[in-house]
């Protein structure tokens, strides 16, 4: 997410062998997640919080696998960047505190068009559209649990 000028923005990506779920089980088909808002009292200069986002992927991911992980989970950096920047000492913008299910359609929207622009879009049709995406997240409930779907990521009151 950083350019070549100033690459220090909030965001570290990592590399784990597995994820797993609260009770401890290895959740074979999971690839990435992101987590993290800000640094906890840290401000910029000029009175914005500091970002400290997470992103992590799973370690043997490789080629388009791992470009189109990296892409969905990039995506969601950007909403909690995004997020972050609209926050300062008298509160957080609201209007910028997606739902669950609003930073998952943007995700596998890009993560679609990463799938398209490498010739293989047909075989991940099931996130080509808005009612696609929704019907994958309500038969796959670990991607983000039906009751955090429709609620903002972020606490109301930050």
């Amino acid at each position: 997410m950083g350019t070549s000028e100033d690459t220090n923005n909030g965001v570290t990506i990592s590399f784990v062998k597995n994820f797993r779920n609260n009770k401890g089980r290895v959740i074979p088909d999971k690839q990435g997640d992101t987590g993290g808002l800000s640094a906890a009292g840290q401000f910029t200069a000029n009175g914005k919080y500091v970002p400290d986002i997470q992103i992590r992927l799973k370690g043997t991911l490789t080629g388009d696998e791992l470009a189109a992980t990296l892409v969905h989970e990039g995506s969601h950096a950007v909403d909690r960047v995004a997020f972050v920047a609209g926050c300062g000492v008298s509160g957080c913008n609201q209007s910028l505190n997606l739902t669950g299910r609003q930073t998952e359609e943007r995700a596998y929207g890009v993560e679609y068009d990463y799938w398209q622009s490498v010739g293989l879009g047909g075989e991940h049709s099931y996130i080509s559209s808005q009612r696609q995406i929704d019907i994958f997240l309500g038969l796959h409930p670990e991607v983000c649990p039906l009751k955090y779907l429709d609620n903002p990521i972020f606490p109301p009151n930050l």
